[in-house]
C-alpha cells in the first residue's frame, strides 16, 4: 500500500507519542566500540 500526501498530512497533524527511554553507560561504550570510534571525522575518504 502507497503512502499517500493525506497519510503523512494525517500523522503529522497528530501528537507525537512520547516513548520513555534511556541510555546506560554499558550503551555508549558499545555505540563507541561498534560504530564511532576510530573513524576520522575530517577524513573525506571515511564520508558517507
Amino acid at each position: 500500500m502507497p503512502i499517500t500526501l493525506a497519510d503523512v498530512e494525517e500523522e503529522l497533524a497528530g501528537t507525537p507519542e512520547e516513548i520513555p527511554g534511556s541510555y546506560t553507560d554499558r550503551d555508549s561504550l558499545l555505540c563507541a566500540v561498534a560504530i564511532t570510534m576510530g573513524r576520522d571525522p575530517l577524513d573525506a575518504n571515511e564520508l558517507p
